[in-house]
């Protein structure tokens, strides 16, 4: 099942891809719905990520663009970008690693994700952020980059005892240009945990901020009409008061 701020999350990150006819509900397993699935498993396990799990990820969400009438050839589907399969990326003037490349650089980057989730050496919302912006540096696959790393950075948030971020279309400029710097994604991620806010007080996992004070950013939950502030430099460190 998925919860208020999981749907968020995946509408929202569609949306982003201009596939906002691409849509969840509690109930939904299929598609981008079970790439979280299986990423939310491994993360509330403590289990690594592996090169496979990404490429599964992406192969979901191909299969579920493609019933949509959004192809990608079909042996693209889990599948790096490679000697086997030559394909150039290019995202508005970036141009990525060649396919050449990729490989060798997936391979880092998964060993990278492992050591510094074990070996924290940074906090865990500015590392998301970092791993994010790495990956979308490399974009591994001809397609579903973006939903693919949104998914991993939520993995990263998620082991870490922090809520997934919901990333909204409505800033896409702005989400767009922290990909520029590893500095302004951090500082997109951590602007961006503070909109809404998992309740202390019931299971509504998706509260707004109400606004944001000198003793830190203050929320009020419809669900149960609780009133509550978080310090979110705190949290930054230490991890979330509730697991989400």
């Amino acid at each position: 099942m998925l919860s208020k701020r999981e749907i968020a999350f995946l509408n929202e990150s569609n949306k982003i891809e201009n596939l906002g006819m691409l849509r969840y509900s509690v109930e939904s397993k299929n598609g981008h719905a079970q790439a979280w699935i299986q990423v939310r498993e491994k993360a509330v396990q403590r289990e690594r990520l592996e090169l496979e799990d990404i490429c599964n990820s992406q192969r979901y969400l191909m299969e579920e663009q493609a019933s949509v009438g959004e192809d990608v050839e079909e042996r693209l589907w889990g599948a790096l970008r490679s000697p086997e399969n030559r394909i150039g990326v290019r995202v508005g003037q970036y141009h990525a690693p060649s396919f050449v490349e990729v490989p060798i650089l997936m391979e880092r980057y998964i060993a990278q994700l492992h050591a510094e989730l074990e070996h924290p050496q940074e906090r865990h919302i500015d590392f998301a952020a970092r791993a994010h912006r790495n990956f979308e540096t490399i974009h591994p696959f001809a397609d579903g980059n973006g939903r693919t790393g949104r998914l991993i950075a939520n993995y990263v948030l998620l082991y870490a005892d922090l809520p997934p971020l919901v990333f909204t279309a409505a800033d896409r400029r702005k989400y767009y240009d922290a990909c520029k710097t590893v500095g302004a994604m951090q500082a997109y991620f951590r602007e961006k945990m503070q909109e809404s806010a998992v309740c202390l007080s019931c299971d509504d996992d998706f509260v707004p901020l109400k606004r944001r004070a000198t003793a830190g950013a203050e929320y009020d939950c419809k669900t149960c009409d609780a009133h509550f502030t978080l310090d979110w430099d705190k949290i930054f460190e230490e991890g979330y008061p509730l697991n989400p």
